[in-house]
Formats: C-alpha cells, structure tokens, sequence
C-alpha cells in the first residue's frame, strides 16, 4: 500500500511536465491519469457494511482508484478514404473489480474459482482483503470511412451518463443506477452520422466478459443521439439479451445461468447559459443479477439529475439527485451530492464531495441503519 502512494506522490509532481490530456507519437496517441481519494461515512463503517451501495467506494481510506494509461488512434470518418484506428486501455488501483472481466469467472465443480485471465489479476480477489488489481476495460480495433465506423473488442459500454474512466464524470462517488450497468460489452458496433444524428448499433457475446464465449450468451444493443438545437441534446440507448447456461467445468458466479437482461436509457443535456449544464436520466433495468457481486441492484426504474456551473476558470460547483426504485421489492433508495471541483491548472483538480443516501430499507452501517452520510476527497492529475 505504501508503495503505491508513493508511486502517486511521484507521478503526481511530474504530471506538470506534460500539463495536457493526450500526446502524439505521429502513429498513435497516448495519455495517463491518476486519481486518488478517500470516502469515509459517518457511521465509521468499514467495506461493504459501510459504502456497500456506492459500489466503487467500498473502502473509506486513502486508496488509489485508477493509475490509468491508454494508447490508441481514433479512425477518422470525415473523409472519403478508409482510416483505422485502434485502442488499449490499463489500470490499477481498486476499481480495477468494477471493470474486469468478472463474468468469465466460473466455480469449479471442486469448490475452486477459475478467474478469466485479467479478472481480479494481481488481486486477491473480490471481496477478500486485497482491494487492489489490474484491469483492460477496453482493447479493441476499429475502421471508418465517410461517417460509418466499424469497431471490433472490448469496449465501454454506451448505456448510462456516467463512465469508469474518472475523467469523463463531474462526481467522485457513482449513483445507484452506474452500478447496476455493465462498464463493458465484448462484440461489434456499427456507428453512423447522419446530419444532427448519430446512430449505433452493436451484437455482444458478452457482458464484462473476456473474449472467449463458452457460455453462448448474446446480447443486442442500439443508441440513437440527436442535437435538437444549439446546447441541446436527446440521447435514447438499450442492451437486450441473455446470459447462457454453465460450462462444463462450473458453475458461473456473478451471473445466473440464462437470466434475460434489458437496459435502457434516456439523457436530455441542456445548457440554458454557457456556464451551466443541466442533464436528466431516466432509466429502466430487467436484470437478474448484481455485476458488483453485493446489493441487489437488478430491477429498477428511477432517475437522476445533474447540474454543473462553472463559477470561472478554477472553480465549478456539482449538484446531482437521485431516486431508484427496486419494483420487484418495493424499495426506494434516495441520495443528493454535491461538490466543489478546484482546478488550478488543466492538469490536475481536487474535489471535495458530501453525499447523503437514504432509503425505505437499512442498506447502510452493516444493515443497522436507513440512512449514511459521506464526505470525500478526489484527486485527480491528467498526464
């Protein structure tokens, strides 16, 4: 662990050095970032019988989230000519779980757990002591050519507003609905402009799952995107599909064996003023299983509310609401975060964050309480 903060420290004091996202080798780009933080709650619990719910804050001190590196070339679709790309994304820290190939893991008939080869590596598995392990949340290929774009591998999944790469969110912790979504799919995507949209259309053969398939499980998935105007846009995606039966070897683990999933979303992002954006989720989930592997979060319908104001240069402030409902239990979880993002140079901010959760079922302090207040800390530099 000590180690590991000091590799941080190090990294931290170089990242001025670079002071922007992304660099060029002439054949393919390449960026890093580290983020770091803490999340205790106010109950003083510790693991998942304090911030079980918020998924990838399971742990309230001090810890490296992400030490994340990428390499990879976007294929260009504004000309007619054929162009290719490609992309590889690695990191460790202790969101490495939440974006692993865990759904290739399987129990074996003797008790044993047979991992996929990057689930939970250089870890000691999820949800024993070692909190800490390497994930690929995406390695894939891709061509284009005038506006279509073909994509081959492991990517992220489209489906939700937030992302597992900590520089695409404006908040430290994840809502209720974040967890309860795949971070990757495993297939094919065929992506395509026309005007003010775009259109996407994908096959899986799996779900936070690695490139083999021994299960047969197949999954659909489409996102349609338009710009109705200036600072305005409708975003409407889903993932249909089923998880196959066991293999021959065990028993799957974080997945039953043919469970149907749907997903699906609704954004609408607004900017009434230019320093102020404004995005509403409503969402739908049939899932009869947890990728997190604790609570349940499968079955729900609900919605989220994002506003982002960046008062200047160096500061903006967040608010989000949340509200989940967990229909075939008749449960509610509610939550309201906020936050301040202090970002002195382009390179590096720091976040503190308070969140309140409550709901009409004890879920916090080891099943002892309805309700948990946390107050966090991120710190984030982008090489």
């Amino acid at each position: 662990m000590l180690k590991i903060k000091n590799l941080f420290l190090i990294l931290l004091f170089a990242a001025p050095v670079y002071a922007q996202e992304g660099h060029s080798l002439g054949f393919m780009d390449f960026g890093a970032h580290i983020q770091a933080g803490l999340y205790p709650n106010d109950h003083g619990a510790r693991g998942a019988q304090g911030n079980g719910d918020l998924g990838f804050m399971t742990n309230p001190d001090f810890n490296v989230n992400q030490a994340w590196i990428w390499l990879g070339k976007d294929a260009r679709t504004e000309t007619n000519d054929f162009d290719f790309g490609f992309r590889l994304d690695a990191f460790y820290g202790t969101d490495a779980f939440f974006a692993s190939a865990n759904n290739s893991d399987y129990l074996r008939q003797d008790g044993s757990v047979k991992k996929y080869w990057d689930s939970n590596f250089f870890r000691g598995g999820y949800p024993s002591p070692g909190i800490y392990g390497l994930a690929l949340p995406q390695t894939y290929i891709e061509i284009a050519y005038y506006k279509w774009k073909l994509t081959a591998g492991r990517f992220f999944s489209f489906v939700g507003y937030e992302s597992v790469d900590a520089t695409q969110n404006n908040f430290y912790s994840k809502t209720f609905y974040t967890l309860s979504l795949p971070s990757s799919a495993t297939g094919s995507m065929l992506q395509k402009s026309f005007g003010p949209f775009d259109f996407t259309a994908a096959a899986y053969s799996g779900l936070d799952s690695g490139f083999d398939n021994p299960y047969k499980d197949y999954f659909f998935s489409g996102a349609a995107n338009i710009n109705t105007g200036k600072n305005t846009t409708i975003s409407y995606s889903f993932i249909g599909g089923r998880y196959g039966g066991n293999t021959d070897g065990g028993a799957r683990i974080f997945v039953p064996a043919g469970a149907f999933v749907y997903f699906h979303n609704l954004l609408f992002q607004f900017m009434p003023a230019k320093n102020l954006r404004l995005v509403t989720e409503a969402y739908y989930n049939q899932d009869n299983h947890s990728p997190s592997g604790g609570l349940p979060v499968n079955n729900i319908y609900g919605a989220t509310e994002y506003a982002v104001y960046k008062i200047n240069q160096a500061f903006s402030g967040g608010l989000r609401a949340e509200w989940t409902a967990y229909y075939h239990e008749n449960k509610n979880s509610y939550a309201a975060t906020a936050n301040i993002t202090y970002k002195p140079a382009e390179w590096f901010y720091v976040r503190p964050e308070a969140r309140y959760s409550w709901g009409t079922f004890p879920a916090y302090n080891g099943g002892k309480d309805t309700a948990q207040f946390n107050f966090g800390m991120e710190i984030t530099a982008i090489f």
